[in-house]
């Protein structure tokens, strides 16, 4: 797997049994997928200096395997970075439980 593509590192290893994570990332469905420089499979420099993995659903329970999932979604998310600019993300999220 490669740099962009590890969503459970260190959380994982905070969880207790039976303990609950909730997770979001990029969704594959994101308007910045695919643009500019592509580092690795779904992982692209969507912005000078900024990198990010766009996950696909079958990716993100990949990544929780072992894991019981609760539930997987999508959303959008608009923030805004002045009174004038917002900017509309497209994410992924995922609800899972330490066996």
């Amino acid at each position: 797997m490669g740099r962009g593509a590890k969503p459970n590192g260190n959380s994982m290893e905070q969880l207790r049994d039976q303990g609950i994570m909730y997770f979001t990332c990029f969704s594959d469905q994101d308007q910045r997928n695919g643009r500019e420089s592509r580092l690795e499979d779904n992982t692209y420099e969507y912005k000078e200096g900024k990198a990010a993995h766009f996950f696909t659903e079958q990716d993100l329970m990949q990544h929780f395997a072992g894991m019981r999932v609760i539930e997987t979604g999508l959303f959008d998310e608009e923030i805004p970075y002045s009174e004038t600019e917002t900017e509309k993300y497209s994410l992924r999220y995922i609800i899972v439980q330490m066996l």
